[in-house]
């Protein structure tokens, strides 16, 4: 039925604890700019198309079935490289997921990034190349330590808000380290920093 509606532009699927499947294919709804499949524990069989969308503005992904793994989640982001229109990206991870899709680096329309669950221990250098990023959100990356360099930060001139919860090695190296090379350095150009618990 949902492949029938064509005109369909905002879909949100999100918490059905017993969805297993999701069988159609969303590169036949041609109208879609919201799109949102997250936390369905049991999902194993993600749909098709997800990323064939010219006009995408906002897409959230993830948390699935831990029974997929980060090479089956990263396909699933295949051809996003090339939207031009996506604003808006949240990506739910799992802790045993180290890095991060490496489709992510070529988005540079990109304004807004949120990170949740992921388990790498430092931002890869590339971050510096999403110029037009101005809201980083880092939530529950339990075992984040560092940010890119700080040069690369310094090439987030758009960056006006960052905002870090649940990440306590990230935070203890905040209270704990000073200095030029400090992870505070990094982001003294960044206006709105907002931490729970506090920096």
């Amino acid at each position: 039925m949902i492949e029938s509606i064509r005109c369909l532009e905002d879909l949100r699927v999100t918490q059905c604890d017993k969805l297993v499947s999701i069988s159609i294919d969303l590169g036949e709804l041609p109208c879609i700019s919201r799109l949102e499949i997250s936390f369905c524990s049991e999902l194993r069989n993600l749909p098709k198309g997800i990323c064939r969308h010219s006009n995408l503005t906002k897409l959230t992904i993830g948390r699935f079935s831990k029974s997929i793994d980060f090479n089956s989640f990263q396909t699933v982001l295949d051809g996003i490289e090339q939207s031009k229109s996506l604003r808006d990206l949240s990506l739910h991870g799992w802790e045993h997921w180290d890095s991060l899709p490496y489709q992510l680096q070529h988005l540079t329309s990109l304004e807004s990034l949120t990170l949740f669950g992921f388990g790498m221990e430092a931002l890869p250098e590339w971050f510096g190349g999403l110029s037009s990023l101005s809201t980083l959100y880092l939530n529950s990356c339990h075992k984040l330590r560092h940010l890119p360099s700080e040069e690369a930060m310094q090439r987030l001139k758009k960056l006006q808000q960052l905002v870090v919860i649940g990440c306590p090695l990230f935070q203890k190296m905040h209270r704990e380290e000073n200095g030029p090379d400090s992870e505070l350095s990094k982001i003294s150009n960044v206006p709105h920093l907002w931490s729970w618990p506090n920096l």
